[in-house]
Parts: C-alpha cells; sequence; structure tokens
C-alpha cells in the first residue's frame, strides 16, 4: 500500500471515529486516542499519521472549516472589475447570464446585461447560471436578486446586516430558472437561496456546497489559512442555509467536468454512455 493510500485510509478512519465520539459521550477524547496510536503503531511516519489526522478532522467537519493553499486567496485590490462569465440569447426570446463570482459591482453590471438582452424585444425568460459560481459578498447577492424582485421582502440576513428587496413597478417578471451544482458556493448559494425564497426562480442541478457562511481566517505556520464558518447566512424567513447545502426543485445530476464543457458549448453533443464504436 502506497504511502497516499495509507493516509487516506487512516483519515477515512479517524473521520470515524470522530463521528462516533459526536455521538455520545462515553467515547475517548481524540488527544488520548491520537497520543495512543502516535506511541504506537508501527510502520507510519509523524507526516503520514499528521496528515491522516487533519484530514480526517476537515473531512468530519465538511464545509464548515476550508483549507487553503498559501497564496491562495487574493485581496479584493488585486481583483479584477466584477463582469459576467458569459451573457447571450438563446431562440431569440430567452436571457441567458452566466455569474462566475458574487462580489461588489457585480448587481450594476448584471442590471445592464438584463436590460441590453431585453433590447430590442422583450426576452420571455432569464436563465441564471451560477454553476461553479462563488463569492462572499451577501449584500451584493441581494443587490443581484432585487431586479427580479417586485414586492418588498427580506431576502437575506447575516450577523447584525440585513438585506430586504424594495417595491418596484419594473422588475422583471418572467420565469427564472437557476442552474446550480456542487460547485456554486457562498454568495452565489444565498443569490440561488433568496431568489427561491421570493418565489421567483426555480432552481435546477445539483446540492450546492453548503459554504453560505461568514467565514473567519486564520494563518497557520505553514503558510496556509484556516477558514472557519462562524456566522450563518439566513434566508428572509429566518432559516439558516444549511451546511448541507441547497437541495434544487428539479434535481439534474451531470458529471462535472461535462458540466464544464457545457458552459464552453452549450450545443455540444452529450457523450455517450457505455461502450461501443
Amino acid at each position: 500500500m502506497t504511502n497516499s493510500n495509507r493516509c487516506r485510509g487512516m483519515s477515512l478512519w479517524l473521520a470515524g471515529l470522530l463521528c462516533l465520539a459526536a455521538s455520545g459521550d462515553d467515547w475517548p477524547a481524540f488527544d488520548e486516542v491520537y497520543g495512543v496510536i502516535r506511541s504506537n503503531l508501527v510502520g507510519v511516519s509523524e507526516a503520514d499519521l499528521n496528515r491522516a489526522a487533519v484530514e480526517g478532522l476537515l473531512g468530519q467537519l465538511g464545509s464548515k472549516v476550508l483549507l487553503s493553499s498559501a497564496g491562495e486567496a487574493s485581496s479584493e485590490a488585486e481583483a479584477p472589475k466584477p463582469d459576467l462569465a458569459g451573457r447571450r440569447v438563446f431562440d431569440r426570446t430567452l436571457a441567458y447570464l452566466r455569474v462566475e463570482r458574487v462580489e461588489r459591482g457585480l448587481a450594476e453590471v448584471f442590471r445592464a446585461a438584463l436590460d441590453d438582452l431585453a433590447d430590442p424585444g422583450p426576452v420571455e425568460g432569464l436563465v441564471l447560471d451560477l454553476r461553479f459560481a462563488g463569492g462572499a459578498d451577501y449584500g451584493e447577492a441581494g443587490r443581484v436578486a432585487d431586479p427580479l424582485v417586485k414586492m418588498p421582502c427580506r431576502l437575506l440576513s447575516w450577523g447584525e446586516q440585513t438585506f430586504e428587496a424594495t417595491a418596484k413597478t419594473n422588475a422583471f417578471d418572467r420565469p427564472v430558472v437557476v442552474l446550480v451544482n456542487g460547485q456554486t458556493r457562498g454568495a452565489a448559494e444565498a443569490l440561488a437561496a433568496a431568489l427561491r425564497h421570493a418565489e421567483v426562480a426555480l432552481l435546477i442541478g445539483s446540492s450546492t456546497a453548503g459554504q453560505a457562511s461568514l467565514f473567519r481566517e486564520f494563518p497557520l505556520a505553514n503558510g496556509q489559512r484556516l477558514r472557519i464558518a462562524s456566522t450563518p447566512v439566513r434566508i428572509g424567513d429566518g432559516r439558516e442555509i444549511s451546511a448541507a447545502g441547497i437541495k434544487p426543485d428539479i434535481e439534474v445530476t451531470v458529471p462535472v467536468g461535462d458540466e464544464r464543457l457545457f458552459l464552453d458549448d452549450p450545443y455540444r453533443t452529450p457523450p455517450r454512455s457505455g461502450g461501443g464504436s
């Protein structure tokens, strides 16, 4: 067995210990178990055991604790100007807009694009593609949702902050479909949840990542950063957006690789299942 496979197996085993420990008070302390294993297990290096413990712990906590590589996160000053990752009209009547990151300034771009696609003739509906989309600006998620919501209502809240849609007579009042998948995360998840809560959109795809929270970031000695969910994000009725993700109204499971290919060419022929030439 290779070190990688051994480490993966140990991480699953340790994750199981954590899960069992969480189910009752009669389980031994993790530090004690780890210490006994560390002192007596043969054939496993200190580095492998440490990696297995970290992987097991992070795996058990799921989307509530995230480990990022050194230099992975860029500052807002370095981020490019917000824009849409895709925009087009299908069959002259169906507007399509794809978001890559929900960040400050996106709402203005979104509104302008929606107006442009509706000119010279009105479109009959909108597909908002949030697959693979992220972001951490929950206020901007509310501002993007606002032009699609006619009646005043609370859309989102996080900590002491809230976003409420305003009453308007020029809201986009045609059918809206939101595409989501397992890599729809953060503020993009909140945007999808807000639109469904306001009853203006139908969600299609697979369950989202479950990362709609405010995170605190802690630097680690090796240069990596640990991000810990500290404040939940809630939809307008007060319910937290679950760490298990948002379940779509219509579930459609597509391999991630195929979904990425369809982003570039929505008319591509789906791959054939099974063998044969």
